[in-house]
């Protein structure tokens, strides 16, 4: 950047993974030591897991404690999902009406990710117009693939958490009760 005269922007998405890396203690430390000291280079940490973002900017016993601003995103609304999705299928030859449009952001809780892989799943299926068919036959494979992954998560949990979740998912509105 110096050599060049420009300054320089290096973004990192999902930052908080490096902390699978083996000796990731050590890379940590000697990131930061070296990126504190570049004038002319500005880094954008980003990650999806908030709460370990968290943990590697905001606890005092690690080096990226402080080490810049914070940012947490809101999810993208519902309109604009809406806009965007009508606008994408119409860019491909593709119809989809704003109230199937809007069945996508509703289901997927506006979840980025998953709001997109619905879209892309139902724009599969869909020869020209996409109807509420193709919305549910997506949602049933977008379910599908994610299966490995959210067994993934439940593994990691613990006993109480899973009949937590087996509760509400039960509608159980006294979750500490004896019988619950």
């Amino acid at each position: 950047a110096i050599k060049k005269g420009i300054k320089i922007i290096i973004c990192l998405d999902e930052f908080q993974n490096l902390s699978s890396f083996p000796e990731y203690e050590l890379l940590e430390k000697k990131m930061r030591a070296l990126w504190q000291r570049q004038k002319h280079v500005t880094y954008c940490l980003y990650g999806s897991k908030r709460h370990m973002m968290e943990e590697i900017f905001n606890n005092s016993s690690k080096p990226f404690y402080k080490f810049g601003d914070i940012m947490v995103l809101p999810k993208i609304t519902s309109a604009k999902w809406i806009d965007f999705i009508v606008d994408s299928f119409k860019k491909t030859g593709k119809n989809i009406d704003p109230e199937i449009a809007l069945l996508i952001p509703d289901a997927m809780k506006n979840h980025s990710w998953y709001v997109q892989q619905l879209s892309h799943y139902i724009w599969n299926l869909t020869k020209s117009k996409a109807t509420k068919v193709e919305f549910n036959k997506a949602l049933l494979e977008v379910i599908a693939a994610n299966i490995p992954l959210f067994q993934n998560e439940i593994e990691s949990l613990s006993t109480t958490q899973v009949n937590v979740l087996k509760a509400i998912a039960k509608n159980e509105s006294q979750l500490t009760s004896a019988s619950v």
